[in-house]
């Protein structure tokens, strides 16, 4: 499945499908918007979003992910290519091998790179690490984590939380690690 879905995270609670049309329609057609109706904590409103191609949708992607803020909100949104693809998310990203769906996407692909294809090759770097104490340092975690590779950023949630319940997202120099 060629990956034409975005998830947006950390939305606004007063988030339109206007809102969103308006600023994700810079980056191309978009077919579908599913916005979540069910109650969410206060900022965590989300929203898939469908574009024609996946160019589109890789291009809101790097384009908006942490940098876009809308009205309302305290911090930008999370953009990231949709886990699953297709009609409610039946499709996986990675089709699995000697699928119909492989098969289609190895002849109907553009041979050669695209414009995308090193920062999508290479998957996902960033890994998220819960039930921390509440005092674990920068320090900690990169010693623990260097084991399985580069650390090259470790964010520690700021805010307060319940006893054993910190969490922290660990990036490493690539997604091999």
């Amino acid at each position: 499945t060629i990956a034409k879905k975005i998830f947006v995270g950390s939305l606004p609670d007063n988030i339109s499908e206007g809102d969103l049309k308006a600023e994700f329609g810079k980056y191309g057609q978009i077919l579908d918007i599913h916005l979540n109706t069910k109650a969410v904590e206060a900022g965590r409103q989300w929203a898939f979003i469908t574009f024609a191609t996946s160019d589109q949708a890789q291009s809101a992607k790097v384009s908006a992910d942490r940098q876009l803020v809308f009205p309302g909100s305290e911090k930008a949104c999370e953009v990231t290519i949709a886990r699953h693809q297709g009609m409610f998310g039946k499709e996986p990203v990675a089709p699995e091998r000697g699928s119909q769906s492989m098969q289609y996407h190895q002849a109907y692909s553009h041979p050669g790179p695209t414009k995308y294809s090193s920062a999508a090759s290479q998957g996902p770097r960033k890994i998220f690490v819960g039930s921390l104490p509440q005092g674990i340092t920068e320090g900690a975690l990169t010693a623990e984590f260097s084991k399985y590779g580069q650390v090259v950023d470790v964010h520690i949630n700021q805010k307060e939380a319940q006893p054993g319940r910190n969490w922290a997202f660990i990036t490493f120099a690539s997604a091999e690690q």
